[in-house]
């Protein structure tokens, strides 16, 4: 009976720091989920910047090789882009 009351004390001992971390982890968890949404949005904005990037790059390097190829590009009646104009 005494080791049972015992063991209860130091459970009764330890229980109000068992429950202010659990608040900390709760509080923690608020936070790093906020800023996993922040890092998100910014990492989807990444990828759009790359993709423009990537587009504005095949731009310069086809008209690059139209330049150096003395061609025109043309897409049905509509001219992308022409080495001859001035």
């Amino acid at each position: 009976m005494l080791q049972a009351n015992n063991n209860l004390q130091r459970v009764q001992n330890v229980k109000p720091d068992i429950d202010k971390l659990i608040d900390q982890l709760s509080t923690q968890r608020v936070g790093l989920d906020a800023s996993g949404s922040d890092i998100k949005a910014q990492i989807e904005g990444l990828k759009q910047l790359i993709s423009l990037a990537r587009e504005a790059a095949n731009r310069l390097a086809l008209c690059f090789l139209c330049i150096l190829c003395k061609t025109t590009i043309r897409i049905g009646a509509k001219t992308l882009f022409s080495a001859f104009a001035s």
